[in-house]
């Protein structure tokens, strides 16, 4: 059995690896994250615009706006009447307004919508624009398709190349891991053969080095998690926004990845290296 002089410096330069592993594959699936968080939130800025017809009463436009902030798929809606389209437009510049906005009975007033970001794709806005498009009082609806087109292609792009990455980053992990804790194994198989001399039998000897393998996985998560949460917080300081991803589903879930990528895989390699000694001769190990 092991015993405490055997959390050696073998055990927390492993430790050190192993955690800065995971870090490395953290801060990928860190910018993996606010990659899609980035993009979710350009597509969520993008506005539905329900034009109403000249003479429409700004209390319809109001009520129109109740109605479709009920609706599961709307993230927030607004009026705009015809004075306020008309003063935005303005302070798009002196020369815009001069060679574009003209006189003010060309502007309508309307209900600028929101989606939220699991609605936006090309056939559900054609939907929801048909159904809109069938109101009273609406002249038109219009929507930037070729821009939401452009931004899901990018966005595809974005999450077969973070796939792609992931996967080998997560295989490399995976052999520097293993290598890591075979090698601190392979530092004690003199004492795997005493074990056995004295009788001890193959899952007695196996149970302290799992062992220290998921504890070596755990806390090398664990460590990884902090320092990149660290990195996050010194990153907020310079750029605002940051700290929603703290709070984001898929940190959460980056961070019980880490964690049980780390004590799975330490478990894994712990065994593989202990059986691998369990079954040579004396001469074979020294």
């Amino acid at each position: 059995m092991l015993k405490k002089r055997d959390y050696n410096l073998n055990f927390y330069t492993g430790l050190i690896s192993i955690s800065l592993i995971l870090s490395l594959l953290g801060i990928f699936a860190l910018l993996s994250i606010t990659g899609r968080i980035v993009v979710n939130s350009a597509k969520e800025e993008l506005e539905l615009k329900i034009m109403l017809q000249p003479g429409t009463p700004p209390e319809y436009g109001k009520k129109l706006v109740l109605l479709l902030k009920k609706e599961d798929y709307v993230l927030d809606a607004r009026y705009v009447s015809q004075e306020t389209a008309l003063n935005e437009l303005q302070e798009l510049g002196e020369e815009f307004k001069k060679e574009v906005i003209g006189d003010i009975s060309a502007y309508f007033s309307s209900v600028n919508v929101k989606l939220k970001n699991e609605y936006s794709d090309k056939q559900t806005i054609k939907s929801i624009m048909s159904t809109w498009s069938q109101l009273d009082h609406v002249r038109e609806v219009n929507y930037p398709i070729k821009l939401i087109e452009i931004v899901n292609a990018r966005s595809a792009t974005f999450i077969a190349i973070s796939t792609i990455l992931g996967t080998f980053l997560i295989f490399v992990a995976y052999l520097l891991i293993m290598n890591t804790i075979r090698l601190d194994i392979y530092s004690k198989r003199l004492m795997i053969r005493t074990m056995q001399l004295i009788g001890a039998t193959s899952e007695y000897i196996r149970k302290p080095f799992l062992k220290l393998g998921m504890l070596q996985g755990f806390f090398g998560g664990a460590i990884a998690i902090i320092l990149i949460m660290i990195l996050l917080i010194i990153f907020t300081i310079f750029v605002t926004n940051l700290e929603i991803i703290l709070f984001s589903n898929e940190f959460i879930l980056m961070c019980v990845f880490l964690i049980s990528f780390g004590t799975i895989l330490g478990y894994i390699s712990s065994l593989v290296a202990v059986n691998r000694y369990l079954d040579k001769k004396l001469e074979d190990i020294i």
